[in-house]
């Protein structure tokens, strides 16, 4: 299962309505609060969170990737989602490539 994170709220990716998205983060920062999202998946060869935006903390969980989890690193990096200030169309980018 592939869940998506933003304040409080949590959303399975199957349910998630782009629009939905844009608000929450447009909200967030027309407030002047920072922004994180975060996505879980939780499938049998991934494990991992890829946290978007001012999340802070992270890091590894100190086990080797599978070639699933390193491909969608991969991925998650080359479309610069882990910056603190990363680009909407490449989040529903990678949302899209979950699906």
């Amino acid at each position: 299962m592939t869940t998506v994170c933003i304040g409080p709220s949590e959303v399975p990716l199957s349910e998630l309505r782009i629009p939905w998205l844009r608000e929450q983060i447009g909200r967030r920062k027309d407030d002047d609060h920072p922004v994180c999202v975060r996505i879980k998946v939780s499938e049998a060869d991934v494990d991992m969170v890829f946290p978007c935006g001012a999340c802070g903390g992270g890091g590894g969980g100190g086990r080797r990737l599978t070639p699933r989890e390193e491909a969608l690193a991969k991925r998650w990096r080359s479309l610069g989602l882990n910056t603190p200030d990363f680009p909407f169309g490449q989040l529903v980018a990678f949302l899209n490539g979950l699906r």
